[in-house]
C-alpha cells in the first residue's frame, strides 16, 4: 500500500469509529431517558453485548472479515504488517472481551437486589463521553502510529504486550482521575 492511500485509509478509520462511537452514546442517552432501567439490566445487557462481541470474534478465527467490509481492509493491512503480532493481539483482545464480560455479569449479581433507576446526570455522562472519546483517538492514534511506521516485523516483537501494558496504565491513572472527580463533584454538590 502507498502511504497516501494508507493516511486516508486510517482519516477514514478515525472518523468511523468516532461516529460509532458517538451514535452508541446518542442510543445509550436515548435508552436511558426512555426506559427505567435499573442498574442489574445495564450490567447483565453490557455483559451479554460483549460475550455476543466475542463469540462473534472467536467465530471468525484468523479472518479478517467485519461487519463493516471498510475495516476488513484495515484488519487485512495490519494482518500483513503484524504477521504473527497479529495474532497475538486479535487473541489478547477475544481474552479481554470475555474478562470485561465476566466483570459485568459480576456486576450484575452484586447489584441484582438494586431497585433503583440507572441515572446519569447529563453533565457527568457528558464529561465520560469526552474521556473516553479521547482514550479511544489516543489509543488508536499510538497504535496507527506504532503500526504504520515501522517496517521491520522485529520493531513490532512483543507489541501487543507492551500496548496492553501501557494501557492497562493509563487505564488506571484516568480512573483514579475520574473517581477522585466524581468524589469532588459529589462533595461540591451536596
Amino acid at each position: 500500500m502507498v502511504a497516501t492511500e494508507i493516511t486516508k485509509m486510517r482519516k477514514k478509520q478515525f472518523l468511523v469509529v468516532n461516529v460509532l462511537f458517538i451514535l452508541s452514546m446518542v442510543i445509550f442517552f436515548l435508552i436511558l431517558n426512555g426506559l427505567a432501567i435499573t442498574f442489574p439490566q445495564v450490567f447483565m445487557a453490557s455483559g451479554v453485548f460483549l460475550l455476543l462481541q466475542s463469540f462473534y470474534e472467536l467465530s471468525k478465527r484468523d479472518s479478517t472479515s467485519s461487519l463493516f467490509p471498510f475495516f476488513t481492509r484495515i484488519e487485512r493491512y495490519e494482518q500483513k504488517k503484524l504477521g504473527s503480532e497479529w495474532k497475538i493481539k486479535k487473541r489478547t483482545s477475544l481474552g479481554w472481551n470475555f474478562f470485561l464480560s465476566g466483570i459485568m455479569f459480576l456486576q450484575a449479581f452484586w447489584t441484582r437486589k438494586s431497585n433503583g433507576e440507572f441515572v446519569i446526570e447529563p453533565q457527568i455522562l457528558l464529561v465520560l463521553c469526552l474521556v473516553f472519546i479521547l482514550i479511544i483517538n489516543g489509543s488508536l492514534y499510538f497504535h496507527i502510529r506504532r503500526v504504520d511506521n515501522w517496517d521491520n516485523p522485529r520493531d513490532l516483537k512483543r507489541f501487543t504486550r507492551k500496548f496492553n501494558i501501557l494501557g492497562i496504565a493509563v487505564g488506571l491513572i484516568i480512573a483514579l482521575v475520574l473517581v477522585s472527580l466524581l468524589v469532588f463533584y459529589i462533595v461540591t454538590t451536596t
